[in-house]
């Protein structure tokens, strides 16, 4: 790893921990059980994995509960269910174990793609324009999409000397209309949620996803 990626991986790193614990410090959680039920579902999820069209490989779902958890839970609560999630993703039916700078990684630009996505829907801006919930949760899941694709791909491209531009279309382009799918699935859980008034939502968000057991290369995202 060349001197400007190992910079820039620790960079992510060090930004992605320092947002965690400074959330975790200002813990919050309206209904604990719900919270645990949702962390649990989530990690559950994410040793799963759906083949796309388009898309080489396979494709994780755990974006689609960390929407969910974006709009249904506080931000503390949303960067505990991504980052167990992701933690479970990194090591579950692995050949070889990861780095441990890999994992780290992972879970800072996670934290960092959390944080930013959340920051914007619940954002005065996005509330005082009154825009539509379902345009809120496109918005959100554009700026998800970015914030979790492209410092993957700048890692990608400083280690292996190649284009940004070519590793996050050859990688993550195509992904984009599942994000976009992947909100609605969200949107709709959290209407069932609301509708039923108890916290049902992400089981039966659970419920709606074509899983797959088939597990994929790199270009695999979260």
């Amino acid at each position: 790893m060349s001197i400007s990626a190992r910079i820039y991986v620790y960079a992510v790193i060090t930004i992605g921990t320092c947002v965690t614990l400074s959330e975790l410090f200002r813990w919050q959680s309206q209904d604990v059980l719900r919270f645990i039920c949702y962390l649990a579902l989530a990690m559950m999820a994410s040793r799963l994995k759906v083949s796309l069209p388009t898309v080489t490989g396979t494709m994780s779902v755990t974006f689609i509960f960390i929407l969910f958890g974006i709009v249904e839970l506080s931000l503390p609560e949303a960067l505990c269910l991504g980052v167990g999630a992701t933690l479970i993703q990194c090591y579950w039916h692995h050949r070889t174990q990861p780095k441990l700078h890999q994992v780290l990684f992972n879970l800072g630009s996670t934290s960092i793609a959390i944080a930013t996505a959340s920051t914007v829907f619940h954002s005065n801006l996005m509330h005082k324009g009154h825009l539509d919930g379902a345009l809120m949760l496109m918005v959100t899941a554009t700026v998800f999409f970015a914030m979790n694709t492209f410092p993957v791909s700048a890692a990608i491209a400083l280690t292996e000397q190649k284009s940004l531009r070519q590793v996050w279309r050859e990688s993550y382009f195509w992904s984009f209309p599942y994000y976009l799918l992947g909100a609605g699935l969200a949107g709709a859980a959290s209407a069932i949620n609301r509708y039923l008034s108890r916290p049902g939502g992400l089981y039966h968000l659970s419920l709606l996803l074509p899983i797959s057991g088939a597990h994929g290369g790199r270009k695999e995202t979260r």
